[in-house]
């Protein structure tokens, strides 16, 4: 709002607004270089603050809504083959970030929730993670806490034997270097933090990864740890219902819509399939040649 809504529009009284000056707003972002994604984003929060003011009869129609925003193009998603998988695991295995992408990997989870998961939501007993809680960085730097977006968001995610054995070390690992700055780890501290105790910024990870990644000639970022995470499940045959809600999206045709492209030859395993159960059942089924 500060950076492109207030310069552009906030010299209109609100009775004053016309589509073609919110239509001009969104011209101006993308010659500016704005993503259509971002112009979309500035779109609702217009269009969400202008029907608020329809409803308190500020104003008798909601302008925005005859502006058509530029539709974004699908991001495109990556997935690493399981040895080039292993290969990035095994060029951090000395690194301190080497638990934080293991679970990341065999997680699914999100680097926000990752970065957000704190020791009393593991249980290494059953064997598990909660996701409670996100964080993020701001333009100006500054770190915040949030809850997950939706409901779906707050979730549990079981562990395979390896992850947890990854979480126990880097725990044993955390333990040893707060000991040195004579700090503990209480059940309320972050899993993830840097050696001193602060939680670890976003982009820190993120630029870490790129920089080895690079170095092993791939072309991939670190989000596309949660895609190898679901493209290995679903080419493994498991269920997209438990794929969406080991991920944690809001709704199964978010998880389809991304990975579908990543099965190849579903349509035609989808229909032998559907011959396959129709030749079981020629018991009581008659299949007309």
């Amino acid at each position: 709002i500060e950076r492109h809504v207030i310069p552009a529009i906030g010299q209109h009284p609100l009775m004053g607004l016309r589509p073609e000056h919110v239509a001009a707003l969104y011209h101006s972002m993308l010659d500016g270089g704005a993503s259509p994604r971002s112009v979309l984003h500035v779109h609702r929060i217009i269009s969400n603050a202008l029907g608020q003011a329809v409803r308190w009869q500020m104003v008798p129609r909601n302008v925005a809504q005859v502006v058509t925003p530029p539709r974004p193009r699908k991001a495109e998603t990556h997935a690493l083959a399981p040895a080039d998988l292993r290969r990035v695991l095994e060029a951090f295995q000395s690194s301190p970030y080497y638990g934080l992408l293991y679970l990341a990997a065999f997680s699914g989870a999100r680097r926000s929730e990752i970065l957000g998961l704190r020791w009393q939501d593991v249980d290494f007993d059953r064997g598990t993670i909660r996701i409670v809680q996100t964080l993020h960085q701001l333009i100006d730097g500054t770190l915040v806490f949030e809850e997950p977006k939706t409901q779906s968001g707050r979730r549990t995610i079981p562990l395979s034997t390896s992850a947890v054995l990854a979480l126990r070390a880097h725990r044993e690992r955390s333990e040893a270097e707060q000991a040195l700055g004579h700090r503990t780890l209480d059940s309320d501290a972050l899993v993830f933090i840097m050696p001193d105790g602060r939680p670890i910024k976003p982009y820190t990870i993120s630029q870490a990864f790129r920089r080895v990644v690079r170095r092993l000639g791939l072309n991939v970022r670190l989000h596309d740890l949660r895609h190898t995470h679901a493209s290995v499940l679903l080419l493994a045959g498991v269920h997209p219902k438990a794929v969406q809600e080991r991920l944690g999206h809001a709704n199964i045709s978010i998880t389809l819509d991304t990975y579908t492209h990543l099965l190849p030859g579903i349509a035609e395993a989808t229909a032998d399939q559907f011959e396959d159960a129709m030749r079981d059942q020629q018991d009581t089924v008659e299949i007309v040649s």
